[in-house]
């Protein structure tokens, strides 16, 4: 009963399958909703603002992207179902498959990724996956990384190891490092939703 597309309108290829579909679900008296969806940064609040109209509307509702969320190449679908299913502003785990500069990241519970310590540039990148707030979890000396989270757009933050579970509980969403994080993992998992598998 209602089509919704996450589509980039300022792609041109992505335009002309826009105009195309609105078309076409007009002369089928389809409802069709587009949902901007930008290449070159994930916004899970834009994607959580799109759960919950998605979530109002007349069922049975189609949310399409170009690319399959487990083509890898489809960040918006693939945080669109992680947020759908979660109930909480999620991270795309196919964003994280490409390092950061110290090593490999992992989206661990649907909106907490884990990892080294940021990079300086690291910061950035981690702000155009997604990542609203940088928490460290440890003892070693960190003194520069809040201001480089501020210039990328992110709140930064300190944790105990007893207090990050609750330190996540709202908000979002996060990325967690430091000598102590491994140790919080497995507390981090019996609280919050592991993200959804993706299937072919």
């Amino acid at each position: 009963r209602q089509v919704v597309a996450l589509l980039d309108p300022n792609d041109p290829e992505e335009r002309t399958r826009i105009d195309r579909e609105r078309l076409l679900l007009r002369q089928h008296g389809m409802p069709f909703e587009l949902i901007p969806a930008r290449i070159d940064r994930f916004d899970p609040r834009r994607i959580g603002d799109a759960v919950k109209r998605v979530s109002g509307m007349p069922k049975p509702v189609l949310v399409h992207a170009f690319l399959s969320p487990s083509s890898g190449r489809s960040p918006w679908a693939d945080g669109f179902m992680q947020t759908f299913l979660s109930h909480r502003p999620s991270l795309p785990p196919t964003l994280f498959t490409v390092p950061l500069g110290r090593g490999v990241a992992h989206v661990v519970v649907a909106h907490v990724a884990m990892g080294p310590r940021p990079a300086r540039r690291d910061f950035h990148e981690l702000a155009s996956r997604g990542v609203a707030e940088c928490i460290h979890v440890g003892r070693e000396r960190v003194h520069d990384d809040a201001r480089y989270a501020a210039r990328a757009g992110m709140r930064w933050s300190s944790a105990t190891r007893d207090g990050l579970v609750a330190a996540v509980r709202s908000g979002g969403p996060y990325y967690v490092y430091g000598s102590d994080a491994a140790a919080v993992l497995a507390a981090l998992e019996r609280a919050y939703p592991k993200p959804a598998p993706l299937t072919p």
